[in-house]
């Protein structure tokens, strides 16, 4: 990780999609910052103005407090050039350059399975998420479960993680070291104690809008092999992840539910012509 890393992200004009782009001309940060105006507007096909603001190095005041920052907060900076960045996630085509881990960034490249949910679940996906992750712990050797701390199935699975001693990532729609919501606070801080992570995209001068959740949800997605919707309502950001996670050609598994339910995973997924395999 290097400064030119993270002042990418604070470069006025550029968003996740643009600094794809430039990772994949440039080959580094460190190689978008010493390339000269001709190769930015030519070769990169960038409009002058961004060109100008790399050129000035105006992302690097931020950079700097962003690093000052995570150090005082104990969080750690990963780029997506650095060999602990999570594998899998760099293969999608919307990846972050930079994520803020919090915890022990090796938990992301682990054997990972993402679960998601409801907020509504009932009685019956909690017991669900405990079994699920209780008999995939025996049978998987160093499994991480990730998913978005949020109420619900979310929390039920890295609750069920931790009672099992498998590792669990979370990942946030927020800044670090803050947690959404407040009142997860206490698992947050499990997580990290047991060895897991809490992972963000968002730098700390991110403006909270409420519009960072769905972007999120990808995170979740690409960090593992296969997403598993343990229950949903016919809409819902679960579905979103399951989206994302056919995107990218990745397995999608549904719990069966109840027929008397309104959260049936496989009847919902299959109305959004999801391709899925039951667990």
């Amino acid at each position: 990780m290097e400064i030119e890393d993270i002042a990418l992200a604070f470069t006025p004009g550029l968003g996740v999609k643009g600094c794809v782009h430039l990772l994949e001309t440039f080959g580094s940060a460190r190689g978008i910052f010493t390339a000269t105006a001709e190769e930015l507007t030519g070769k990169a096909e960038l409009r002058p103005d961004i060109a100008r603001s790399i050129l000035a190095r105006d992302g690097f005041g931020a950079a700097e407090k962003e690093m000052a920052h995570c150090r005082r907060h104990g969080i750690t900076p990963v780029a997506s050039t650095d060999e602990n960045y999570p594998p899998l996630l760099r293969e999608i085509p919307d990846y972050p350059h930079v994520i803020y881990v919090q915890g022990d960034p090796t938990a992301l490249c682990g054997t990972m399975i993402s679960m998601v949910g409801t907020r509504g679940r009932t009685s019956y996906g909690e017991r669900m998420c405990r079994e699920l992750v209780a008999g995939l712990a025996e049978r998987v050797h160093g499994l991480c479960v990730v998913s978005g701390l949020a109420f619900g199935i979310d929390g039920d699975c890295h609750r069920a993680a931790l009672a099992c001693g498998a590792a669990t990532v979370a990942v946030l729609a927020n800044a670090l070291p803050g947690v959404t919501p407040s009142a997860h606070a206490s698992l947050a801080r499990e997580i990290l104690a047991s060895g897991g992570a809490l992972v963000t995209e968002l730098h700390s001068r991110t403006r909270q809008n409420g519009s960072f959740f769905l972007a999120r949800n990808r995170i979740i997605a690409a960090l593992s092999a296969g997403t598993i919707v343990v229950e949903s309502g016919s809409t819902g950001g679960s579905l979103v992840t399951a989206q994302y996670a056919d995107s990218y050609d990745r397995t999608v598994m549904a719990v069966p539910g109840r027929a008397t339910d309104t959260t049936v995973s496989y009847t919902h997924l299959r109305a959004h012509e999801t391709e899925l395999h039951l667990v």
